[in-house]
């Protein structure tokens, strides 16, 4: 499945004085990966070669790219991989 949602429509702002992570989404929640509109906690940690984003200690991501556009992946459940441009 590869879904392309218009620019805006899912938007995550980190804030990392706080460690929180501020998510507009536009879209709704209709898939599992997908969170809905508000603030979290968020925190990152190293584990081995890997780093593993948190949100509210619920939901655990992969991030395979902090380059020039995060790119996490759901490795815990179907594996859904998101992409956010700046």
């Amino acid at each position: 499945m590869d879904i392309d949602y218009p620019k805006g429509d899912i938007k995550w702002t980190f804030k990392e004085m706080d460690s929180s992570l501020t998510i507009e989404n536009k879209i709704g929640n209709d898939h599992a990966f997908l969170l809905h509109s508000g603030t979290y906690y968020y925190d990152i940690q190293q584990q081995g070669e890997s780093q593993i984003l948190f949100v509210n200690n619920d939901y655990r991501m992969l991030i395979l790219s902090m380059e020039d556009n995060l790119i996490i992946t759901d490795d815990m459940n179907d594996g859904f991989t998101a992409e956010f441009k700046k």
